[in-house]
């Protein structure tokens, strides 16, 4: 019994064995599942020029999709090695509930014989960003429907400086990263995350050919290669500057504008343009060559941002408030591009404001910011609130002509009193208490509206008893002044007025004591006599 029991379990083994190596043989001889596989290729010329090139391979039959540019569906080159493209068709991108504004998704089905094989070709005009010595290239979108890393081969000319530490997306995640020295070229190979963008900072040896355009107040130097572009701005930017000179009540000589190329940090940062601030003036107007590739208009709604900062410096708004001279700039940026028929372009900038903001009421944050300091909620959500300021002012009390009262109110303000800056606000409504009662829901009070003078002192006169009326109705017409002064611009006064009013209102109850201890005294003495 026992020698039959070790043959059965032998047996038993030997079956199970053979069942294993069965297993393993099958596994092992069956077809490999078929495997999708994009890559993408940028040939970059000396000017920026670049060709897209983006290869598909397939070993059987299907379909798949791709992203392109907007503007190039009906430039797309299809390039078929092997097997047939049977189909191509096109829908609107929606990430969320909005239409991407600059691709498409490009669907296709093909028939592989043996495999599919082909590319998709498109061009780009300025797919490198080229200030000689400096130049940057910033790829298209790369997104398919493969989800994993995407190899990309990026052909930059051959005299072209770079480093593997300039190379770079969006995202952040990069692998591979190879600089390779060809005699026609400069191959930076590199493979990106999905729905990514590849940016390669790199130099140019070649000496920068500019040229002046100018206006009778608007002076912009820029490369020939982007002529066309810096001429629409300069279209925006007087029409712009002659609103502006109504708005803010006077005008500027001779304002610099300049492209710049921007780093890598700088577009991960969202820096769209800047004015830097040069002895003790500002300098001219920097606008980021990269928004030249935006919606129409985008780059000029920035220009306009930016002149408004040279508007406020020079009616005396400090950059310590920044909160202000970002706010007005949204605003009136966005309000003259409408004008000028930018309606995309400052819907998608109100979009991105409106969304950095969220549903956050309390706005006292923007007081701290500085140019120095960025409160912890962040400079997306700073913009947001300065903007979210201006905008509901100036909707309640007349747009451009509420800020025209204004900037005629902060000509007279001691930008050192938080309270005389925030009346100027009551000022151009021609209704002090209502605006200050706003800027006290959103927030601004310790350290930026300690008292709300007026507001405050008409409360205390309502709270006085009756027999204090004499005092009372001497306060109410320093009041009265006090409004009046304010509304003429004459902040100081003002605010003398309301001092004196205040003063008033807090020794009453004493100067009546003193009044009736007088006349007490008064009456004894009579009587005396």
């Amino acid at each position: 019994m026992r020698v039959k029991s070790i043959l059965r379990d032998k047996l038993q083994l030997v079956v199970l064995t053979v069942i294993f190596a069965l297993a393993i043989t099958l596994l092992l001889c069956a077809p490999a599942a078929a495997e999708k596989n994009f890559s993408f290729k940028f040939h970059v010329d000396k000017d920026g020029f670049t060709r897209v090139a983006i290869f598909f391979y397939d070993d059987e039959s299907g379909g798949s999709w791709l992203l392109i540019p907007k503007d190039q569906m009906n430039c797309v080159r299809l390039i078929v090695y092997e097997g047939n493209v049977t189909d191509v068709y096109y829908n609107s991108l929606f990430e969320g509930e909005e239409e991407d504004p600059f691709y498409v998704v490009m669907n296709f089905t093909y028939v592989a014989h043996g495999s599919a094989n082909f590319s998709v070709e498109y061009v780009m005009r300025n797919g490198g960003l080229i200030i000689e010595p400096k130049a940057i290239f910033v790829s298209p979108r790369i997104m398919h429907e493969d989800a994993g890393y995407t190899k990309t081969l990026t052909f930059l000319p051959a005299y072209a400086t770079i480093n593997e530490k300039k190379v770079a997306a969006i995202s952040g995640t990069i692998k591979d990263v190879k600089v390779l020295r060809q005699v026609d070229h400069v191959v930076v190979e590199a493979s990106v995350s999905s729905s990514d963008r590849l940016v390669v900072e790199y130099e140019v040896p070649s000496p920068c050919n500019v040229t002046t355009v100018a206006s009778e107040n608007v002076v912009f130097e820029v490369p020939y290669r982007y002529l066309d572009f810096a001429y629409d701005v300069l279209n925006a930017l007087n029409e712009g500057y002659r609103l502006y000179a109504n708005v803010f009540g006077t005008g500027l000589e001779n304002v610099k504008v300049r492209f710049f190329v921007p780093s890598i940090n700088d577009i991960l940062s969202g820096l769209q343009g800047y004015v830097p601030f040069e002895a003790g003036k500002l300098g001219a107007i920097h606008l980021n060559l990269l928004y030249i590739r935006g919606i129409e208009g985008f780059a000029s709604l920035i220009a306009l941002h930016e002149l408004a900062h040279h508007f406020l410096w020079h009616i005396g708004v400090p950059q310590s408030k920044l909160w202000i001279h970002e706010g007005a700039s949204e605003y009136l940026s966005l309000y003259v591009g409408r004008r000028l028929g930018y309606a995309k372009a400052a819907a998608l900038r109100e979009n991105t404001l409106t969304q950095a903001l969220g549903g956050l009421e309390s706005l006292e944050f923007i007081q701290q910011w500085t140019p120095f300091n960025t409160p912890p909620q962040g400079l997306q959500r700073c913009y947001a609130a300065s903007y979210y300021v201006f905008k509901t002012l100036c909707e309640k009390y007349g747009e451009t002509r509420y800020l025209e009262s204004l900037f005629t109110a902060f000509k007279s303000v001691d930008w050192s009193n938080n309270t005389q800056v925030i009346e100027a606000f009551g000022v151009a409504a021609g209704n002090t208490s209502e605006v200050i009662s706003m800027f006290n829901k959103w927030g601004f009070r310790d350290g930026a509206l300690k008292v709300p003078s007026i507001l405050y002192v008409e409360r205390a006169l309502d709270a006085m008893p009756f027999w204090l009326e004499p005092y009372r109705g001497a306060a109410r017409l320093l009041v009265l002044a006090a409004k009046v002064l304010l509304q003429h611009g004459v902040v100081r006064g003002s605010t003398l007025m309301v001092g004196a009013a205040h003063f008033i209102c807090f020794l009453s109850p004493y100067m009546f004591l003193i009044s009736l201890a007088s006349a007490i005294a008064g009456i004894l003495l009579f009587r005396r006599l």
